[in-house]
């Protein structure tokens, strides 16, 4: 059975997945967590745990609070920085056959869009990289979440500059 999709059909490079299937942005991390434990290639496309500009620690201890419907979590987005994932990461990307769509947030409100569309550039043509998912819900340093403040995504969308071909395609 054929289960391969076209999930940018309107775009000039297109992405095409084996599979509808893909990992969430941040279970898988940046993929090699798993590589060892799971068939990360019989997914449609791995997304990364969210990126940012510039490395995160994330929020101190407690992250994890167990409540009687269940767990609650806030990491508050930990990773490397878009620098050391084109580094380190993508070359290892680029050595297989799985799609890998990187999870990109903002951290500063006034500055949004310019900061997807600079996230955006940097990963631009980066091979190993096969998109991008905008992440509407980075925190501000303030730690609000930006996903409560204006714009839409939609207006967001339509703010960031598509000067990168992975914008696009969004």
């Amino acid at each position: 059975m054929n289960l391969a999709i076209e999930l940018a059909p309107g775009h000039k490079q297109g992405l095409r997945l084996q599979n509808p299937v893909l990992a969430a942005a941040g279970p898988c991390g940046y993929g090699r967590e798993y590589a060892k434990l799971a068939q990360l290639d019989r997914l449609g496309a791995l997304v990364t745990r969210t990126t940012t500009l510039r490395p995160r620690r994330g929020h101190a201890q407690p992250r994890l609070v167990e409540t009687p419907a269940g767990l609650l979590h806030d990491l508050g987005l930990p990773n490397p920085g878009v620098r050391a994932v084109i580094r380190e990461l993508a070359p290892i990307w680029a050595r297989g056959t799985l799609p890998v769509i990187v999870s990109v947030a903002a951290t500063n409100p006034e500055e949004r869009a310019a900061e997807f569309a600079a996230l955006a550039e940097w990963l631009d043509g980066v091979p190993g990289v096969a998109g991008l998912e905008l992440n509407p819900s980075g925190l501000s340093p303030s730690g609000r979440s930006l996903a409560a403040l204006p714009p839409s995504m939609g207006s967001l969308l339509a703010d960031i500059p598509y000067a990168s071909e992975a914008v696009a395609a969004a």
